[in-house]
Order: structure tokens, then sequence, then C-alpha cells
């Protein structure tokens, strides 16, 4: 039988990436909702002041957490990407 599930970090759930100044790195869950008449998704999450976000992500991981549907019923692809990513196609 399978294991109970206990790593949080294998769910998808939008993520945002955070930098301290030191350089370290902090990941923090984000609510994601629709903007733009539902053209984009917007990301968010209290991230302190002294951090730079610098990468978000959704939907990526062991068990992806979509809720976002085309009109036509397919999900949105899972990303991610760092804030100034143009490139559609990037692996992290």
């Amino acid at each position: 039988s399978m294991p109970p599930f206990y790593n949080p970090q294998d769910c998808g759930w939008p993520r945002l990436y955070a930098e301290a100044p030191n350089g370290s790195a902090v990941v923090f869950n984000a609510t994601a909702d629709l903007a733009d008449g539902g053209q984009t998704i917007l990301l968010r999450a209290a991230v302190p002041p002294g951090l730079e976000v610098v990468a978000s992500s959704y939907g990526r991981g062991s068990w992806p957490r979509t809720v976002f549907f085309s009109a036509g019923g397919v999900p949105v692809l899972p990303w991610y990407a760092t804030l100034n990513e143009t490139r559609p196609w990037v692996l992290p």
C-alpha cells in the first residue's frame, strides 16, 4: 500500500520564490486569482519586507494543484519561471 502523504513540498500549490539580502532562498505558498478579465493569474503571498520575489510557480509538483481551466476545459499548464522570463518553455 501507499505510505501516507507527508511531503507538502510535493504539492504543486501556487508559490512565490524570494531571495533574502544574504542570498538565501525562501518559498511562500500563494493565493491565485484571475485578473484582467480572466486573462491573467495573479499570485499573492505575505512576503516580509527585505525579501525580493524572484520567481513564481503554479501546479509544479508531484501532486499538481491546478484550479484554472480554459473556456474549453483545458487546465492551465503548470509553470516555474523567474519574474523577467519571457520564453514559454524553460525548465527550472
